[in-house]
């Protein structure tokens, strides 16, 4: 029996406990696969390629995928583990009954137990991506209002104040919107943001709520950027390129978590490498770790943990004063897992992630894993070589380049729910 938690809310102290795996899956290094690759157990052509969000809803794990592109029947799914084996339902019809919905980037639960889901659009130009409700049974899910137009995707999800916001991806010559469901329409929250426009970010990779504020970290022309809303009026930028202390090569904020009173972030940061920063409210403390990876991909509180994505994937964990790697490199095949650590999440003292994999060809392979034993291992290596990441968005006319994927450094959780 699988014991476990979600990724974009991940609550209370992560604790890593030997957990009791009823399954008969491939064990590395302390992880654990769980899904079949793919999660249909084939590999090929536009078959999904990346866990590309994470939640716990109804009591299970659910996963949303991205495809790769050009499937003309097909789009991205949502699928549920069963919480044993390698058993998982899809609980939607693929691309919610439209192939060019391609990417799920936003998975999130509620706090009245409602689950939503954000799409990439590669339809158009321009791309029409949007947010879905799920109806609780079956593969139904009803859409949230009317699709984003001049939008390439809806990358984040959060609740503030009671209500629902969307974090988009911008589509040339349009900026990244935050927008916030007032049904029946989207309100553009952007328009009352003075500064927005002039620092053109292109995308809102992640969100969290930090002591009754809402915290965006951002990407584009002007580089890594963290903004903070209070609900009516902007501070606007409270950090960003080229404002000190963060290096000016950070490239985009890729994600946030909330843990011990404080707001940790990581960075992509293609030319020194990714970082770990921590803000208390007042300023900023710089806590990255020494690991060979361009971007900080992933994070996730508890204890906070970092996804890593460089030449190899790995895995951290802040021990309160120092980074420790949970187990081996790449999940004990860094062969295969080299290519982004997406997302990470804790339920139920148990750490999920989920990876990319383009090992196999077009078609990927999308592997979950659960981490099994009781302590991590302390990563020895000194700050070595770092890949420089650089991919394409296969969109056939997307301008955005490199390609906006979840596989920078992560704080296990882009989007925290307070």
């Amino acid at each position: 029996m699988l014991i476990m938690r979600t990724r974009l809310n991940s609550l209370g102290t992560l604790l890593l406990i030997p957990i009791l795996l009823g399954m008969t899956a491939t064990a590395w290094a302390g992880w654990t696969q769980i899904n079949m690759d793919a999660f249909d157990g084939t590999a090929g052509a536009y078959k999904n390629a990346g866990g590309q969000s994470m939640a716990v809803y109804g009591g299970a794990v659910c996963v949303g995928t991205e495809k790769q592109h050009g499937d003309p029947a097909s789009g991205a799914e949502v699928w549920k583990y069963s919480g044993s084996g390698t058993g998982w339902t899809l609980i939607n019809m693929p691309g919610f009954g439209d192939s060019n919905n391609h990417g799920i980037e936003a998975l999130y639960t509620t706090s009245a137990n409602e689950l939503y889901a954000g799409t990439t659009s590669s339809a158009g130009p321009p791309p029409v991506p949007g947010v879905w409700k799920y109806s609780g049974s079956g593969t139904t899910w009803n859409a949230v209002g009317a699709p984003f137009t001049n939008h390439h995707g809806v990358v984040c999800l959060i609740e503030f104040g009671g209500s629902l916001y969307a974090g988009t991806r911008g589509w040339t010559p349009n900026p990244a919107k935050l927008f916030k469901w007032n049904s029946p329409n989207w309100d553009d929250v952007i328009a009352t943001c003075p500064t927005w426009a002039a620092s053109f970010p292109q995308q809102i990779y992640c969100m969290a709520v930090y002591n009754g504020k809402l915290y965006l970290g951002t990407g584009g022309t002007a580089g890594a950027q963290v903004w903070e809303y209070n609900g009516t009026t902007w501070a606007g930028t409270i950090i960003g390129k080229p404002t000190s202390p963060w290096s000016t090569n950070n490239d985009q904020v890729d994600c946030m978590t909330v843990q011990d009173g404080y707001l940790w972030v990581g960075t992509a940061n293609n030319a020194t490498g990714g970082e770990v920063w921590r803000w208390d409210g007042a300023g900023w403390t710089n806590k990255t770790g020494d690991w060979a990876g361009p971007m900080v991909d992933a994070m996730t509180s508890g204890s906070v943990y970092a996804g890593i994505t460089g030449s190899v994937d790995k895995v951290f964990q802040w021990t309160g004063s120092a980074w420790a790697q949970v187990g081996a490199d790449g999940f004990g095949n860094s062969a295969e897992n080299k290519e982004g650590v997406l997302n990470l999440l804790v339920y139920n003292n148990a750490l999920y992630a989920t990876t990319w994999n383009n090992a196999n060809g077009p078609g990927s392979l999308n592997m979950v894993w659960p981490r099994r034993p009781p302590s991590p291992s302390v990563y020895p290596d000194p700050r070595g070589r770092r890949s420089r990441i650089t991919a394409s968005c296969p969109c056939p006319s997307c301008p955005w380049t490199p390609r906006p994927r979840r596989s920078w450094v992560r704080l296990s959780e882009r989007t925290t729910r307070p």
